[in-house]
């Protein structure tokens, strides 16, 4: 099995990242912090950031979402 790992992200100061996915990957972890409605957040849409990574949206592998600390 092939695992792409993300982590880190903080899409509430980088609403535009456009993630790839990697070539052969068979699960995506999205592995805490990937984003956040802090004060300042630049995210529009209220699902954190999170759509771009869901399979209804075309992302083409099952995905595993680890919340982090913010």
């Amino acid at each position: 099995m092939k695992i792409q790992l993300l982590s880190d992200l903080h899409l509430e100061v980088h609403p535009n990242f456009r993630p790839e996915p990697a070539p052969g990957a068979d699960l995506l972890v999205l592995a805490g912090d990937i984003g956040s409605y802090q004060p300042g957040s630049l995210l529009p849409d209220a699902d954190f950031g999170l759509a771009r990574f869901s399979p209804r949206h075309g992302w083409p592998t099952p995905v595993l979402f680890v919340p982090g600390n913010h």
